[in-house]
């Protein structure tokens, strides 16, 4: 019988591995997560991938654990000061280029994370701040990380 892969740290580095993959043109990324104001303007576009914690579930036949991991990406981009800027473009664009990566091909397959697990994917509010005050744009997004039976 196969058990879940409980392996934090390896599942985190797939994840985060798999992020960088993306098309968009980060300058910067870490698993540490910092605010925006950490993080200068020339180190944007900023990846970072924040681990939130895990879940456990036995509402499975037998007794038989689920664990769920769950994570948030967060994107700075620092946004054209011109007035005729549109912040959301480049938030959107990295958004998309997010959601492609998570996605496999055919889109119907899982994310399994290289066969760590079985099924990673994003779930949630997706949080967007484009940067009116400052600037500072803000993308965050929720994924989970389904380890299977």
């Amino acid at each position: 019988m196969n058990w879940p892969q409980f392996d934090p740290e390896r599942i985190a580095l797939a994840l985060f591995n798999l992020l960088q993959t993306s098309t968009y043109a980060f300058q910067s990324y870490d698993r540490r997560g910092k605010l925006p104001e950490n993080v200068p303007p020339a180190m944007q576009p900023y990846l970072g991938l924040v681990e939130l914690g895990f879940s456990q579930v036995e509402n499975q036949a037998q007794g038989l654990e689920k664990w769920l991991f769950h994570f948030r990406v967060l994107v700075y981009i620092r946004a054209d000061a011109t007035p005729d800027a549109i912040p959301a473009t480049e938030i959107n664009k990295a958004m998309k280029a997010l959601v492609a990566v998570m996605r496999t091909n055919p889109i119907a397959e899982r994310q399994t994370l290289g066969g760590l697990v079985d099924n990673a994917w994003i779930e949630g509010q997706i949080l967007i701040d484009t940067g009116i005050l400052d600037q500072q744009s803000a993308l965050m997004i929720p994924i989970m990380v389904d380890c299977g039976l």
